[in-house]
């Protein structure tokens, strides 16, 4: 998507912090006149799906913390943000190829929103010219979408080893308890703990 875009111009500079391999991306935008109880009705509406089916653009994306939208303004401005890995044009293509139709089922109700939706050539340019940088950004964690997935199903299948019958017994097998002794292995039942 990007490639064929900036071939033909030079690239614009990104906007947004960044801490780490994460980067903040913060949108405002005018809510078309007389579209605001519209607006609001599809954000509502998206607000009740189920998480498994809100998470699955997530999911496909990769590289998505969270999302937000707000309206205020009595509905005539919107706010959109978002905290993601890695590099912007990614992100933002990324999902283009998969959150699409929910974007435009929203953004019909935006002031400007090009004619083809999140896959107009002019997409980029939009999306920058409603961001705007923080301020101040804070992560209050490191870690990466898929590293903090990885760590909690390790968690998971930690604490149901933990649980198991054989992990009981190995408990009390004498042959072990060097390593159940160990401040290493103590530093896991305390983390499993809590």
């Amino acid at each position: 998507m990007a490639e064929d875009r900036t071939a033909a111009q030079p690239q614009r500079t990104r906007p947004g912090k960044k801490q780490g391999s994460t980067g903040e991306l913060t949108t405002f935008w005018k809510v078309k006149e007389g579209h605001e109880k519209q607006i609001r009705e599809t954000l509502e509406k998206l607000d009740q799906w189920p998480i498994e089916q809100k998470a699955h653009a997530g999911t496909l994306i990769g590289t998505l913390h969270d999302r937000r939208w707000v309206l205020f303004d009595n509905d005539t401005r919107m706010l959109f943000c978002t905290n993601y890995d890695g590099e912007w044009d990614p992100y933002i293509e990324a999902f283009a190829e998969h959150n699409a139709p929910a974007f435009d089922m929203i953004f019909q109700h935006i002031e400007g929103f090009p004619a083809g939706g999140m896959r107009d050539p002019g997409i980029l340019d939009y999306l920058i010219d409603h961001q705007e940088t923080a301020v101040e950004y804070m992560r209050f964690y490191d870690g990466t979408v898929p590293e903090i997935q990885q760590a909690l199903a390790l968690k998971n299948d930690f604490e149901a080893l933990l649980d198991s019958p054989e992990f009981q017994r190995a408990v009390r097998d004498p042959a072990f308890q060097e390593l159940l002794g160990t401040p290493q292995f103590q530093a896991l039942l305390d983390h499993a703990a809590g």
